[in-house]
């Protein structure tokens, strides 16, 4: 017996080209068009390139938020105001 396990995942589309392509699709058959194309394109040199690059992009803006969180997280102190010198 084959397994069957999927998992729902929601997609907003917003291209009325695709949407009306989409719901032309007879009923039953929509989830496999979308699926079968999705990895179709992900599988390919140029879904596989840009999906590679755009996971890169998500690390180096996690790095960044992590790296801005720890110089915010500690600021320097400034030197107390009764250790200034100088004619005001």
């Amino acid at each position: 017996m084959t397994d069957h396990a999927g998992k729902r995942i929601a997609i907003r589309f917003c291209s009325a080209n695709v949407i009306n392509l989409i719901e032309e699709l007879p009923r039953g058959y929509k989830s496999m068009m979308v699926e079968s194309a999705v990895a179709a394109f992900l599988e390919s040199e140029v879904g596989s390139k840009i999906a590679e690059q755009l996971k890169e992009r998500k690390k180096k803006q996690a790095s960044l938020k992590k790296s801005s969180k720890s110089k915010n997280a500690a600021p320097k102190q400034s030197a107390p105001i009764g250790h200034i010198k100088g004619d005001f």
